[in-house]
């Protein structure tokens, strides 16, 4: 009985590691965004959340700003679909924008050779959905 569990817990394991998926946020919450110096004798106004305005794939960490080109646009229902190749050994990271208040980056680890970038938006071209499959 145990050789069996085992042996269904290895099997499946291959499957379960086949891709991974991130996701932006598409709010950061209110005060995610700070004004910290405002120019003099200027005040920051009030800490509000910010949505989500674009996104998509860097082959380094975000100082290095190496936007990635994607190999493949596609439309998709209710949005588009992007595809960008990597070399097993390359960085990616999946970058979320927030119109001119900021952006954040997450590392996608793997050695994945292939991510896709779905990006999906509502009647009035706001997002709903942006997620990044590494395979």
């Amino acid at each position: 009985m145990m050789r069996a569990t085992i042996a269904a817990a290895l099997a499946v394991a291959p499957a379960l590691a086949s891709a991974q998926q991130e996701s932006c946020p598409l709010i950061l919450p209110e005060g995610a965004v700070v004004v910290a110096r405002p120019p003099s004798g200027w005040s920051p106004g009030p800490k509000t959340q910010v949505h989500l305005s674009g996104a998509g794939m860097m082959s380094s960490p975000p100082e290095g700003m190496q936007y990635l080109v994607p190999r493949v646009d596609k439309k998709a229902k209710g949005g588009e679909r992007t595809t960008f190749e990597f070399q097993p050994n390359d960085e990616k990271w999946l970058w979320c924008d927030y119109g001119p208040a900021a952006q954040i980056a997450k590392r996608i680890q793997g050695a994945w050779t292939k991510c896709e970038l779905t990006r999906k938006r509502d009647r009035y071209r706001t997002f709903t959905d942006v997620k990044a499959t590494c395979k």
